[in-house]
């Protein structure tokens, strides 16, 4: 089995892809990649993306013969929010100057990944016109010193999930503003792909989230198609 996708900016994530241990080594995740990229060229995706766990040898393999190159690295990491459900005007201001997008292309965070970022549960590629959309939707935070997206929660196993990407200011303050950010939607589980560097991960980890066990080393890829 695998799952496809449609990416806030078009393009196809695939996840979920499992295998019975009896069918491997046998083509099955092959087979499956050449059905879905071919299902989603027929709904005018141009670009599939996932992710592996760096150790997952067989599925690195498998991504390679399909035509997957990996594009940036990651840890995704995560903490609970228990806080009162509080107001916009206690969050950090939301960022509307539209003007200042250019310069969030440039980011270091986004350096860091190739110019990727999460968003939920899946990877994107940064853009102006992704901005725009995300500035649109409520999702772009941020004033001169830093910058940052926050997903709306969603339902996800069973709790409200919001998802952040850093995009600029200093690593540990930044994170904290997030953190309280956050608590305007109440009880939340807050996660992010951070870029996978031990400096990264060592502050993440110093303010409460904590590197999770399925996700501690990934590595993206994506296929043109």
């Amino acid at each position: 089995m695998t799952n496809l996708d449609r990416c806030i900016d078009g393009s196809g994530w695939l996840s979920m892809a499992r295998t019975d241990p009896q069918w491997r080594r046998k083509g099955v995740a092959t087979c499956l990649q050449s059905y879905v990229t071919n299902y989603a060229r027929r709904k005018r995706i141009r670009r599939l993306r996932l992710w592996t766990l760096s150790n997952n040898t067989p599925s690195i393999k498998t991504c390679m013969k399909g035509g997957f190159k990996p594009v940036c690295e990651s840890a995704h990491v995560s903490c609970s929010i228990r806080s009162k459900r509080r107001t916009k005007s206690d969050s950090q201001r939301q960022r509307r100057d539209a003007g200042c997008i250019k310069s969030l292309l440039e980011s270091p965070y986004l350096r860091k990944m190739n110019g990727y970022f999460a968003y939920k549960w899946y990877f994107t590629k940064a853009s102006r016109q992704l901005f725009d959309r995300l500035l649109r939707k409520g999702e772009l935070y941020g004033d001169e010193e830093f910058a940052f997206i926050l997903t709306k929660p969603t339902m996800s196993f069973g709790v409200p999930y919001s998802s952040f990407t850093l995009l600029h200011g200093s690593t540990v303050p930044s994170l904290r503003i997030i953190k309280r950010t956050a608590a305007i939607f109440g009880r939340v589980w807050l996660g992010s792909y951070l870029p996978y560097t031990a400096y990264m991960l060592k502050k993440a980890q110093e303010i409460g989230l904590e590197r999770d066990p399925w996700g501690y080393h990934c590595i993206v890829f994506e296929k043109k198609i």
